[in-house]
């Protein structure tokens, strides 16, 4: 009979780490497999709450970078009389609107206009002057995303002195009593002024010495006609 040593289950279990022993596994597993459960439900919570904070983060994103895409502002400058002019255009896609923030200069007061193509109107607001003027759209000015085309193609340029366009509007009295249709982006800066529909004045009307009359216009006279140009194309006067 040989006298080696045979090694035992028991012996065996004796050299393997704990946690592979069947003896302690076997009165340990309903502990272990709760231990089990109850960190693989605090994985996947986590897993969820991280997944939902990265996907939130990811909407977020992307709804602001369509924000962005949808509405711009552009820094635009100009020659005008020897000078450059700068001023802003915002540009809405998704509410179709133009805005244009005009600064005094020469003969031409601060305004702020915004053409709404969804409307199908054009406001002006002129501090100046103390009111907000209503008008039907020009169907000649770009639309919102053939200018925004247009300004993103000639950034950082500065953009050539443009012949200017007058074009003549009489004022309707009384005052708009409702201005809930106007524009949100020019809302508040007509709030508390009045504001009225504008007419075009019929072309035979307008001479060659109006037209003159009312671009040497001083500062003291625009409280009767208010030359407003816009992005350098445009210059209409109001009369009241």
């Amino acid at each position: 009979m040989s006298t080696e040593k045979v090694a035992t289950v028991d012996s065996f279990q004796v050299g393997l780490p704990p946690a592979y022993r069947p003896a302690e596994v076997k009165g340990q597993s309903k502990t272990g497999w709760k231990v089990s459960v109850a960190v693989l439900a605090v994985a996947v919570v986590v897993l969820v709450i991280t997944g939902g904070f990265y996907i939130g983060y990811l909407q977020n994103e992307l709804a602001q970078r369509t924000t962005l895409e949808q509405a711009k502002t552009f820094a635009v400058r100009f020659h005008e009389k020897g000078n450059i002019v700068q001023e802003k255009i915002a540009v809405n896609l998704q509410t179709q609107t133009e805005t244009f923030f005009g600064v005094k200069h020469n003969d031409v007061p601060k305004f702020t206009a915004v053409n709404d193509f969804k409307q199908g109107i054009t406001v002006v607001h002129v501090p100046s002057a103390g009111a907000c003027y209503v008008r039907v759209l020009d169907t000649t000015f770009p639309k919102p995303q053939d200018l925004k085309d247009e300004l993103d193609a000639h950034a950082n340029e500065t953009w050539d002195e443009v012949p200017r366009e007058y074009h003549y509007f009489k004022t309707v009295k009384p005052a708009i009593g409702d201005a809930s249709f106007l524009p949100a982006e020019i809302k508040s800066h007509c709030q508390g002024l009045p504001i009225y529909w504008t007419v075009p004045v019929s072309s035979p009307g307008v001479n060659s010495r109006q037209r003159r009359v009312a671009a040497e216009l001083t500062e003291a006279q625009r409280s009767v006609a208010v030359c407003v140009r816009v992005f350098g194309r445009h210059i209409f006067t109001v009369s009241f």
